[in-house]
């Protein structure tokens, strides 16, 4: 197997890996170019349920800060998303994790 062949295959894997994390939890974005992640941030910042819900499914598989994850899941279920809501209590009851309610951000920035 040549090199190009062997980078083919391994994209093809990374590709269908995706689609099964989409298919296992459709809610969550698990892509996204670094535009879009600071678009999102500005967003959830600006208070927009979706945008932080969506920023948590980016960070929970792309970044290695877990915590901060977790903060936007909680911004999230805080400004009323459901299904925010829903998975904070899920991650909440499995874990000793204890997030803040002051995200280390501040919106009059």
């Amino acid at each position: 197997m040549s090199t190009e062949q062997g980078g083919d295959a391994l994209s093809q894997i990374l590709h269908n890996l995706r689609e099964m994390r989409k298919q296992l939890d459709p809610s969550g974005t698990y892509e996204a170019t670094p535009e879009e992640l600071e678009s999102l941030r500005t967003a959830a910042q600006r208070g927009d349920a979706d945008a932080a819900f969506q920023l948590w499914g980016v960070l929970r598989w792309e970044s290695a800060d877990h915590f901060e994850s977790l903060q936007w899941l909680r911004v999230a279920a805080d400004a009323g998303h459901e299904k925010a809501m829903f998975d904070l209590a899920g991650h909440l009851s499995a874990s000793s994790v204890t997030i803040s309610k002051t995200p280390t951000w501040s919106p009059s920035s």
